[in-house]
């Protein structure tokens, strides 16, 4: 039996398997469509957490990063024949680039 320090080091494992095999489980295409913007959502907000939770600070920047490489990604995924994959890599190399960019100047 598992006590809760057991647990809660093995938790996110756990959580990660799952995720991953939930593709393999689910077959209907909204219910993964919903479950990958859930996880985009998740992301970007974790970011936005970060700043305005943890030093009070509103910032917008995210955002605008965020519509950079989702941009970047669709207009690569309309115009290319190159994998989705590769496009969503793409667009976030896009756009931290262009974060590097703008951040020399902020230092």
């Amino acid at each position: 039996m598992l006590n809760s320090a057991a647990l809660a080091k093995y938790l996110p494992i756990i959580l990660a398997g799952l995720l991953l095999f939930f593709p393999l489980v689910v077959s209907n295409n909204y219910f993964l469509l919903i479950a990958t913007l859930i996880g985009i959502y998740v992301i970007v907000n974790s970011g936005l957490d970060i700043v305005y939770g943890y030093s009070g600070q509103i910032t917008l920047g995210q955002a605008g990063f965020y519509a950079i490489g989702a941009y970047t990604s669709a207009i690569l995924s309309l115009h290319t024949d190159l994998p989705v994959i590769f496009c969503m890599i793409a667009g976030g190399l896009l756009s931290s680039f262009l974060g590097m960019i703008i951040a020399i100047p902020s230092r």
